[in-house]
């Protein structure tokens, strides 16, 4: 049971990352560090056509979130941490954040 949880984010997380921070950051413990995410959330589920031309693949997304009639939008710029990071070592400065009071 722990007080504080701290979630380590990067442009590097995308997707199903994303969400699961989005999921995440709902409880009052997490706190999401480090930098924008990747932002490739606003629509999923991309199917595949073949064309004429056998080079050129048509790929259409079925699927759009509905935050984006709220104006919110993932894709953008990715989603933001609370507190952004910088240099080496990211897992240190996490658990430094950690051990305050």
């Amino acid at each position: 049971y722990p007080s504080k949880i701290v979630l380590l984010m990067d442009e590097n997380t995308a997707s199903s990352g994303e969400l699961f921070t989005m999921v995440a950051r709902q409880s009052k413990k997490v706190t999401v560090m480090g930098q924008n995410s990747y932002g490739m959330m606003d629509y999923g589920n991309v199917v595949q056509y073949k064309t004429a031309c056998p080079s050129i693949r048509l790929m259409l997304p079925i699927d759009r979130m509905l935050w984006l009639d709220t104006g919110f939008s993932v894709d953008k710029e990715g989603l933001k941490p609370d507190i952004y990071q910088k240099g080496e070592d990211l897992e240190a400065q996490a658990k430094q954040f950690l051990s305050r009071p």
